[in-house]
């Protein structure tokens, strides 16, 4: 008894590693990168601190803008810049820090609940963890939205496990707010999860809701329902001929092998693993299988 006991307590705390682990390595990459981030990264923060300080979107005080990409990214910001103040002036630089430990560890408490759902061991959502936060191409544009991303379709992939429409809803309005184009995994993950698909007017209707209030103040302030660079982006197209989304990473790997290998090999592999991983599904007469859907509708 006092055995079996012991064994469920190590699995207790070991199921809280990937969100540790998340934490301490956000504040790792933080600290490597705090002093080289992207000149659209500081756009991001200055963003950041006219909202905390002014209370205006846009880079410039007086003279409102609607070229943030995220808008979930720079209310975050803006909400952790506004804590710093406590301690004197507007610190964006700081609460940059302080949302990559909270990503690592969103990263590391979706992993968890992954993790418990497919009875993965804790060093999965470790390794799941890893491979976000030491991207070299992640790494590159912390600043942006590329760790807020990871961490709501990974919400949104827990929710689809657990079968949670309504939570599912309000995690895709934040995903439609972290970026408008993650719409489309938004749609994907639900309509591969049986759950989602009975109650998906209950999951399309919290997901507007959840993202409907900034829309309405992005039309009514700047008559616009979209982020200009949305369109800004449209009108480039041909502009960096021959180089296009789809080709951009080959310009990279001229110029970087290594690090665009580094980037992508894990893409590959997660391929080959969730390849292995249906093959055993149907392979494998086994009714509690874990539900391959949502993983599948996530890669």
């Amino acid at each position: 008894m006092l055995a079996v006991t012991n064994a469920e307590r190590t699995n207790t705390r070991g199921r809280w590693l990937p969100a540790a682990f998340g934490a301490v390595l956000g504040a790792a990459v933080f600290l490597l990168v705090r002093t080289s981030l992207t000149d659209d990264g500081y756009i991001t923060l200055a963003y950041a601190k006219n909202l905390a300080v002014h209370g205006e979107w846009g880079i410039i005080p007086g003279s409102p803008a609607n070229a943030a990409t995220s808008p979930l990214n720079v209310l975050l910001l803006a909400a952790l810049t506004l804590v710093t103040r406590v301690a004197g002036g507007p610190h964006p630089v700081v609460a940059l820090g302080v949302l990559t430990v909270l990503s690592g560890a969103g990263l590391g408490w979706a992993w968890q609940r992954i993790g418990r759902v497919l009875a993965l061991p804790p060093a999965a959502g470790v390794i799941g963890v890893a491979l976000v936060l030491v991207n070299p191409f992640v790494l590159s544009a912390i600043g942006l939205e590329v760790l807020l991303i990871p961490v709501v379709l990974l919400a949104l992939t827990v929710c689809a496990l657990e079968g949670r429409p309504a939570w599912f809803g309000v995690a895709g309005g934040l995903a439609v707010l972290t970026r408008l184009d993650l719409v489309v995994f938004v749609v994907v993950i639900g309509v591969s999860t049986p759950a989602i698909r009975r109650r998906w007017r209950a999951a399309a209707g919290l997901t507007a809701l959840t993202a409907a209030p900034w829309f309405l103040v992005s039309w009514l302030a700047f008559g616009s329902f979209v982020p200009d660079t949305l369109v800004i982006k449209q009108l480039q197209a041909g502009v960096f001929a021959p180089w296009s989304y789809g080709t951009g990473p080959m310009m990279y790997y001229l110029g970087w092998p290594v690090t665009v290998l580094v980037s992508f090999l894990p893409a590959l592999a997660g391929v080959v693993a969730l390849a292995a991983w249906a093959a055993a599904r149907f392979a494998v007469r086994w009714p509690e299988f874990p539900a391959l859907g949502p993983v599948a509708a996530l890669a």
